[in-house]
């Protein structure tokens, strides 16, 4: 079964990113109105609904790996589940990036579950060429106007993407050079990168008007990567053991 401590790696982060969150948009003065989140999918800022499709993924991750422990079958259980999220999503007119990457959640999953498969040359290359084929035919969809494909097109295209980096990054993490420790740094604070970068981004946008955009990219990146190491290590201390 997923351990309580697996299920604390996910939770506690994501709780303290939220209390975080809430507290600088208050400072801010930003108005958070929760209604009109429900009725079109803009929940308290641009960015930050990314936060509660994660929340919904982890619980069904929870409660499917609870009951089938570390096994493929719960793979098809989260596939069910993310179809239903679609079509919710889909029924609610919420915009498309509410879906667009939600089965490449599937993709972590599987390789979470099979860690030790060595990665070729021949994987990195297939994944890419799937990406650029299933990219081409999304964009099909959306010139002919025919949504369903469009969707169906666009979560394969994000689950061949996001496994071509993974297998890039697993090859290139097998020579032991400073690229590969950096992708294996990367890697520990990846989880808080994801939670932070929306509110960093924000508020470099709100205080710093008179900086080119350019350079207010490569400033709130520096933070992000800066805020992110730190919470990664408060997230450890709040776990009480390194994972």
């Amino acid at each position: 079964m997923v351990s309580k401590k697996r299920l604390k790696t996910i939770l506690i982060p994501f709780t303290l990113a939220c209390v975080i969150y809430l507290f600088v948009y208050k400072s801010l003065g930003i108005d958070i109105d929760f209604k009109s989140w429900l009725a079109v999918g803009q929940p308290i800022h641009q960015n930050f609904w990314y936060i509660i499709a994660l929340f919904y993924l982890y619980e069904v991750f929870a409660i499917v790996y609870l009951k089938y422990k570390k096994r493929n079958s719960g793979i098809i259980w989260i596939g069910i589940s993310l179809i239903l999220y679609i079509v919710l999503i889909l029924l609610a007119r919420y915009g498309s990036h509410w879906y667009n990457s939600a089965f490449a959640f599937i993709v972590g999953i599987f390789w979470w579950i099979h860690p030790n498969i060595k990665v070729k040359v021949w994987h990195v290359l297939s994944t890419l060429v799937a990406f650029g084929i299933s990219f081409l035919l999304k964009i099909i969809g959306d010139y002919i106007g025919y949504q369903i494909i469009s969707v169906v097109f666009a979560c394969i295209s994000s689950v061949c993407f996001f496994s071509f980096i993974y297998l890039l990054f697993s090859k290139l993490q097998c020579r032991k050079n400073k690229l590969s420790r950096i992708c294996l740094f990367m890697g520990k604070i990846s989880y808080e990168l994801y939670l932070y970068h929306g509110i960093v981004f924000l508020c470099v946008q709100k205080n710093m008007d008179l900086v080119n955009n350019d350079y207010k990219t490569a400033i709130a990146f520096g933070v992000t990567l800066l805020i992110a190491s730190v919470m990664n290590r408060i997230d450890l201390f709040l776990l009480g053991s390194k994972v």
